[in-house]
């Protein structure tokens, strides 16, 4: 990292996550690099400036010759980064210089999606982050200046570890405040007293006759949205769920729209693209198929027919239904609770309750009515359906419940609603690029265990950050157990596992086969491949006793003279080990009784004696007698010395001069 940086690394991200907020950008990864990387590629001193932008800010100084700003407060540097991007499209020069980035980090973009893109490079160029010119191309190809980006991953992992959950959301939203109000100080002390108006970024002031009331009748209200009186279709698609039920996520939908239609049965939006109001409903009203068309005024209420007189939403139809299934007492112990259903099945079928845009949304959660799809929460409510046991079966119908376990059905509910209202329906490929905090936090769990595990086998786990992210969404979603997920270690794509190379735990358990192979001393072929077996072990397809255990068999029928030793619980190893110093003692060299001289181990356990002579194996006299009638042993020093002893004690006994060798010894 740049030493000289005028922001500390722990500001750049604050500042980074707010920039993002003001975007309406979500915090992933990608983003959070790609910001961090820019604002090492500018590399500037200016204060609270760490993007050189050069809006002219009131209050702001000159910072040097080309126009960059300082800026008083921390919060004036991130109104007027988030001004040079102009979101709103209010400058008079350019109003569309930056509409790549944006629309880039609105989607989840990353450093290397820059360097990739043109569009985005011209950007860069025309903010003055990149120098156009033939000398560019040279830096361009060694990316970001001054950026590491696996050490940025590992900032921003470590900066999302300390402001988990709401502290990091809470610091995202305040972003979104910047452009809403005329002074950010104001804006604050609004947010820091009650969350910000109504708790809800996405709430802007309303004029009072066109306030929201989620829980207005259809016989009480006013309905400025559409002119015209037209009826609702008996089911709603997403966006008319969005817009009837839940009314804040419908006020997303319609930001930034110019006209919203009602074509073909169903609400869409249409720009202007050049016209004006007027010229543009009057061109619209003459499509085929329009009902209705009107200017966007953040009106969120519309006439629908209640479905009876005490559940006016789907909200409280489901609030209904929990509450008729799981009573208002607790329940006591783990048998079987009232009309035959478990505690376990009447929980979980609130929990599908609970996650109704979801379930509503998911194109697979649908089941065949009258020759039709129909979406089977929507059919419940319609048909007033309130027994648990109804339901479920009639979930059971589906698509979506047939192809997943329970483990399933709730993480990848959990998951979409993590996602948050722009994750999508059905079920949204994972991108370790681009998840929300949220799902990074139901990940956390599995991820430490594995990223532990990973390190301790010697993997890199910032190198293969994007692939562990990976098998914790699998472990998590599959509910895998640690020895399941350790498995994933092998097959996981991107990742090299090499038994023979890795470290770590795997090493562990290789040391114990090389030991135990040598403990039992099996021939060639005979005991597995150490690495695949210590693999097998760490993986827990087998324990050490049971390896241990079937080497010992394995023993007693390769070397059945020594089955009544290893039965008294010697091993192979520890029996020979008297035999190999005897033989070290008389060849004047190391014994391999597995390598070179395995004939002489062989000779050993099967040249001796038993009784009605069945071969056995020797004694130790008979093993060091054998080693001195190998012709080898006749080149030793050893041969010579006893060859010396043997003509001193022949002189002896005729009377001749020396000591005999029974004397010297």
């Amino acid at each position: 990292m740049a030493a000289d940086a005028p922001m500390p690394e722990e500001d750049r991200l604050r500042f980074a996550t707010l920039v993002l907020g003001a975007l309406d950008a979500p915090v992933t990864e990608g983003n959070m690099t790609l910001l961090l990387a820019w604002m090492y590629r500018e590399n500037t001193r200016a204060e609270n400036n760490p993007f050189a932008t050069t809006f002219n800010l009131d209050g702001s100084t000159q910072y040097n010759d080309a126009g960059v700003r300082n800026f008083a407060t921390f919060e004036e540097g991130v109104e007027a980064t988030v001004r040079t991007f102009d979101p709103e499209g209010v400058s008079k020069t350019d109003p569309d210089r930056y509409n790549g980035i944006i629309a880039a980090l609105r989607a989840g973009s990353s450093p290397q999606d820059v360097l990739d893109s043109d569009e985005l490079k011209d950007e860069l160029f025309t903010w003055g982050t990149f120098a156009k010119g033939e000398g560019e191309n040279k830096t361009m190809s060694a990316g970001w200046a001054g950026a590491s980006i696996p050490e940025l991953r590992r900032s921003w992992e470590n900066f999302r570890r300390q402001n988990k959950g709401e502290d990091l959301r809470s610091l995202w939203e305040q972003g979104g405040y910047v452009g809403f109000r005329e002074n950010w100080e104001s804006r604050m002390e609004e947010y820091n007293r009650d969350g910000g108006p109504d708790g809800d970024r996405f709430t802007r002031e309303i004029p009072p006759d066109l306030d929201i009331d989620p829980g207005i009748r259809a016989d009480e209200g006013e309905y400025n949205l559409l002119p015209g009186g037209m009826e609702p279709a008996p089911m709603p698609s997403g966006e008319r769920f969005l817009r009837d039920r839940i009314p804040k996520q419908y006020e997303k939908f319609l930001e930034g729209q110019e006209l919203v239609a009602f074509r073909n049965g169903e609400i869409i939006s249409i720009a202007l693209n050049g016209r004006n109001v007027e010229e543009a409903i009057a061109e619209e009203m003459a499509v085929e198929g329009t009902e209705a068309v009107s200017e966007n005024r953040l009106v969120t209420t519309i006439p629908v027919t209640p479905i009876d007189d005490t559940s006016t939403s789907l909200d409280d139809a489901i609030d209904e239904a929990e509450r008729e299934a799981l009573g208002d007492f607790g329940w006591e112990g783990i048998g079987d609770a009232q009309d035959g259903k478990t505690p376990q099945e009447v929980l979980a079928l609130s929990e599908i309750f609970g996650d109704a845009e979801y379930y509503l949304s998911h194109p697979d959660f649908v089941i065949e009515r009258d020759g039709k799809m129909v979406n089977a929460l929507w059919f419940a409510y319609t048909q007033k359906l309130r027994d648990p046991a109804a339901i479920k079966d009639l979930f059971q119908e589906t698509e979506w419940w047939q192809t997943r376990n329970p483990t399933q059905r709730e993480f990848d509910a959990a998951w979409a609603e993590a996602g948050g209202p722009e994750w999508g329906a059905g079920d949204v490929a994972f991108d370790p690029q681009n998840l929300t905090l949220d799902q990074l936090a139901l990940l956390e769990a599995k991820l430490d265990a594995i990223r532990l595990e990973a390190g301790q086998l010697g993997i890199d786990v910032v190198a293969n950050r994007d692939s562990l992210l990976r098998m914790a969404y699998k472990a998590s979603r599959m509910g895998m157990t640690p020895d399941e997920w350790k498995q994933e270690f092998v097959k996981q794509a991107g990742m090299s596992f090499d038994p023979d190379r890795l470290g770590g735990a795997l090493a562990t358990q290789r040391s114990f086969v090389e030991a135990t192979n040598r403990k039992w001393m099996l021939p060639s072929g005979s005991s597995r491949d150490t690495g695949q077996t210590a693999l097998d072990i760490y993986l827990g397809k087998m324990t050490q006793t049971n390896y241990n255990e079937a080497l010992k068999q394995e023993a007693k029928i390769a070397y059945p003279t020594l089955a009544p030793m290893i039965d008294q619980g010697m091993t192979v190893e520890g029996f020979m080990g008297a035999y190999k110093t005897k033989a070290e003692d008389l060849l004047e060299r190391p014994i391999n009784f597995m390598g070179k001289d395995n004939s002489m181990f062989m000779h050993m356990i099967s040249g001796g004696e038993r009784s009605e002579g069945v071969p056995g194996v020797m004694s130790l006299w008979q093993a060091g007698d054998y080693v001195r009638n190998l012709p080898e042993w006749q080149t030793t020093k050893n041969a010579v010395d006893d060859a010396y002893d043997l003509a001193t004690d022949v002189v002896q006994l005729f009377g001749g001069l020396g000591t005999p060798s029974y004397f010297r010894y």
